[in-house]
């Protein structure tokens, strides 16, 4: 029985379909995390390793962390002393 071939997909279209950066996805080749070949002049990427490297921002623990705060508008003061906390936020919009 023959094993089938993995599904290449050019580096752009990869991108594109899993909703990453093209300078994500060469940052993961770079470091070995997805494997690329050149065919011809195009940087090509086995489609389901890209699938799995592509880890969508709400997935990641951090986003996870602070989702409660979607929907809060926040700011920057340049003076510390200006700061004045309130006792609760306010919803934006």
């Amino acid at each position: 029985m023959m094993a089938a071939l993995p599904t290449l997909l050019p580096l752009a279209e990869a991108a594109r379909k899993y909703g990453v950066s093209e300078a994500r996805l060469k940052t993961l080749i770079e470091n070995g995390k997805i494997r690329a070949a050149m065919i011809g002049d195009e940087v090509v990427v086995s489609e389901e390793e890209a699938r799995s490297a592509a880890v969508r921002k709400e997935d990641l623990p951090e986003y996870k962390r602070h989702a409660h705060l979607k929907g809060y508008r926040f700011g920057l003061v340049k003076r510390q002393e200006s700061i004045r906390f309130p006792n609760r936020l306010y919803r934006v919009g």
